[in-house]
């Protein structure tokens, strides 16, 4: 999250008020920050995070671990899994939504997972699967369900396990 901060002017109600929720906030912390102004100019605001998961279409074995930016990473545990068999994840992801915050449903043409969390945290992944080598590419969705922003996340290089993080935005 490289977000450097900067006022935001609310305006309504013929009042305006002045917002910072400071470098590094979540669309969370900036729409509680806007709502702190709401008695003065009628303005609420919402955050939500979405974010999009494209998996391979071979098969294999995935262990995501999922969190924001300020909480810790739960573990989902290893799924198998391809872009034409996505509901084990789906499955494990939302078993785990009342802790992560985050939920997973199919996009409409059941070719990406989306993940959303309805308050706007930021969104943290990291992939420590053993043996998988498949990558999964992550991008944001934005309001109008385009995605952007896309990384690759892969687990193993050269037969070497590693840890591959990313952090979306909220």
């Amino acid at each position: 999250n490289n977000y450097a901060g900067g006022n935001v002017v609310v305006i309504g109600n013929g009042n305006s008020s002045t917002v910072d929720a400071g470098a590094q906030a979540s669309a969370k912390t900036y729409a509680a920050a806007i709502n702190t102004t709401t008695a003065n100019t009628g303005v609420t605001a919402t955050a939500i995070t979405k974010i999009s998961l494209a998996l391979s279409a071979t098969d294999d074995s995935i262990n995501l671990n999922i969190g924001s930016s300020s909480g810790s990473l739960t573990n989902i545990g290893a799924v198998t899994a391809g872009s034409t068999n996505q509901t084990a994840l789906i499955n494990a992801i939302n078993a785990k939504s009342s802790i992560t915050g985050v939920t997973a449903a199919a996009n409409a043409t059941n070719d990406k997972i989306i993940l959303t969390d309805i308050d706007g945290d930021d969104i943290n992944l990291s992939r420590t699967d053993t043996s998988g080598s498949r990558d999964i590419t992550v991008g944001q969705v934005a309001a109008d369900g385009t995605i952007s922003g896309t990384q690759a996340m892969q687990e193993t290089d050269g037969g070497n396990t590693k840890n591959d993080n990313v952090l979306f935005v909220g």
